[in-house]
């Protein structure tokens, strides 16, 4: 993130109002963001930040858990409302719009991002790519928002269960990230059934039968493992729900 513009960005915007701290709780609010997440606001997409900080009324009344990583004090819709616009507009500064720019205008881009994409996240779009892929399966915005995939529910068994294919498949991506454990980068599918199939170098790696296994997590269908990852072309990416139930749990996958 870059701080001392973002400031003067929102000095210029608030003028009187930053006296009261509006300035000071924007950066301050944007740098909890990125430690919670373990992101950088200046360069992951905006589909994805905004779909971590969507909080609904239904979900607060259901008691839905925040994102892990993130805790608030106090009432949790009205700190994700707090976080979301403190995203929003850095996410102006970001795409270089004036600090006049209406969070929700901006020629639509925002409340595109904030409305269509973040449904497609939910329903399937792609870690690491600031577009969303259309979505055609019918779902509403309410059921995708409470669907989890069965692989989130078996990570931490198999994070457990070295011999297992999908604790492989994902240690082999946990080791192809920019740094070994890294989550949030874009790894290559050619590279990572390299090392799933070179039982040789990588006997930590190796699953005999790549393809079916690589296919049986993409998906929450059937039999499958679940949906733990996205292919698009030969790009592999974390859906974000998957990432951020991986987080706590990459020490184990690497071990």
């Amino acid at each position: 993130m870059e701080r001392k513009a973002f400031r003067a960005w929102l000095l210029h915007r608030f003028g009187e109002e930053a006296k009261n701290g509006a300035v000071a709780d924007g950066v301050a609010r944007c740098e909890r963001i990125e430690k919670s997440f373990g992101v950088d606001l200046g360069q992951i997409s905006a589909a994805t930040i905004l779909y971590l900080l969507t909080y609904s009324k239904d979900d607060e009344q259901q008691h839905r858990p925040l994102p892990p990583g993130l805790k608030i004090n106090g009432n949790a819709y009205n700190g994700m409302a707090a976080l979301k616009n403190a995203a929003k507009l850095y996410l102006t500064f970001r795409n270089g719009y004036g600090p006049d720019c209406k969070l929700d205008g901006c020629g639509d881009t925002l409340s595109f991002l904030d409305d269509e994409i973040v449904d497609g996240w939910r329903s399937g779009g792609h870690v690491g790519c600031c577009r969303a892929e259309e979505v055609s399966n019918g779902t509403s915005r309410a059921e995708s928002s409470t669907k989890q995939s069965k692989a989130i529910e078996r990570l931490p068994l198999w994070a457990k269960r070295n011999e297992d294919n999908p604790y492989r498949i994902i240690r082999a991506f946990l080791k192809l990230g920019n740094v070994s454990g890294d989550i949030n980068s874009i790894r290559s599918l050619n590279k990572i059934r390299r090392l799933c199939s070179n039982k040789a170098l990588h006997p930590d790696m190796y699953v005999e039968k790549f393809r079916g296994c690589w296919a049986s997590l993409k998906t929450d269908q059937g039999n499958s493992y679940g949906r733990m990852f996205v292919q698009n072309g030969d790009d592999v990416s974390l859906p974000p729900e998957a990432a951020l139930a991986l987080k706590p749990l990459v020490g184990e996958f690497l071990t």
